[in-house]
């Protein structure tokens, strides 16, 4: 689609490769939180406000933000984390959750900044946000620029924690722009993307208010030309505006804009689809692939992993590996991301949010892609 209104055209769907790339080095540099579910059972309200009372029955933590991002990553990379990490209890937990990683921990101020969700039968009833600023102190640049070079790719995981406002940060990550693929998924409290990334992630309303605060001259409901004039006013090599149900605009500088179709997930968990998208994206990059197919197979990674039950079904999972029914959803998040092979569960439901190339067989020849599940006969042959 053009930057003007219009019905822009789809992009193909992705198709599995039979040969997986040697991995990659990513990294992620950003804002780490601790994301803290406290799940319990509700049987009463309190006496003392009309508000329900929740007994515990389990505590859950897992890094958050940035560190969210980076676990995505290294299910198919080789990842370097660049984030502020408090020395507290807080901080000494996300160490140990990341410790398959390589860590450059920046000065921290403040206490670990900690997301608490408190949920009942799967539904969230509040959460509460504590900790200190998290802005980063006592940067090396020189020792963050040395980790940025060794690597492939770089993903900029913002969450409004100071990493992207650091001057001494920014200067380093706008001379590995020029060097590496980078891509920027940005937040609204965070500081707006060097010139030169390859790509940057908004979502709608991030970047609607983007083109406002930029005073830019464009319709505030048009997703690719909001693509398209930020790409031109950030300077960089594409802009993806990710819209949910209706997919994703994507504008490369210089370009119109294309439209990304999805199928929506229904029901699910939104939660990290963002991470999701932009994990897959960089991963792409940095195996050496175009933005276009970057985009392409972020959209789907993202609408697999809400299907699959986003952050809460990753967290439950440890690895990524989800139970159940959301098996099959999580394998498609894989096939897609780096077009490996897999074999899906008998009685998995069949994935229908992308259409791949499939084989039904009980033995799969090498490089094969099995889709077994419990849809009819009528339903495979729709895929």
């Amino acid at each position: 689609m053009s930057a003007a209104r219009g019905t822009a055209a789809p992009v193909a769907a992705p198709v599995a490769a039979s040969v997986v790339p040697a991995r990659p080095v990513v990294a992620v540099v950003g804002d780490v939180l601790l994301d803290r579910d406290v799940e319990g059972t509700v049987t009463r309200l309190s006496p003392d406000a009309p508000v329900p009372v929740v007994d515990v029955d389990a505590v859950r933590e897992s890094p958050g933000g940035a560190g969210l991002a980076a676990l995505l990553c290294a299910g198919r990379a080789d990842v370097v984390l660049v984030a502020p990490l408090a020395d507290d209890d807080g901080g000494r937990a996300l160490r140990e959750h990341l410790r398959g990683m390589t860590v450059v921990a920046l000065g921290h101020e403040g206490g670990t900044r900690r997301k608490t969700r408190v949920r009942s039968s799967g539904q969230s009833l509040v959460r509460l946000d504590d900790g200190g600023t998290g802005r980063p102190r006592d940067v090396d640049a020189r020792h963050v620029a040395a980790a940025l070079a060794a690597c492939d790719a770089v993903l900029v995981a913002d969450y409004g924690g100071g990493v992207t406002t650091d001057p001494a940060l920014r200067e380093v990550l706008a001379d590995i722009a020029r060097q590496r693929p980078v891509v920027w998924d940005p937040h609204p409290r965070g500081g707006a993307p060097v010139p030169g990334v390859a790509l940057v992630t908004p979502n709608l309303e991030e970047a609607r208010r983007e083109a406002a605060r930029l005073e830019l001259d464009v319709p505030a409901d048009d997703a690719g030309a909001l693509a398209s004039a930020l790409a031109a006013a950030w300077s960089a090599g594409a802009v993806c505006v990710t819209s949910g149900s209706r997919g994703a605009f994507v504008a490369e500088a210089g370009g119109p804009a294309v439209h990304v179709p999805t199928v929506p997930a229904s029901g699910g968990d939104p939660c990290g689809a963002g991470d999701r998208f932009a994990a897959t994206a960089v991963d792409v990059l940095g195996r050496g692939g175009r933005v276009a197919d970057a985009v392409r197979d972020a959209v789907a990674a993202a609408s697999a992993w809400v299907s699959a039950g986003g952050a809460e079904g990753f967290r439950r999972g440890g690895t990524g590996q989800r139970a159940g029914q959301n098996a099959a959803a999580a394998a498609a998040a894989d096939v897609l991301a780096v077009g490996a092979p897999v074999v899906l569960p008998v009685g998995a439901p069949v994935v229908l949010a992308v259409r791949l190339p499939f084989v039904l067989a009980e033995h799969l020849p090498q490089g094969g892609l099995l889709l077994a599940g419990e849809a009819g006969d009528d339903e495979v042959r729709a895929l």
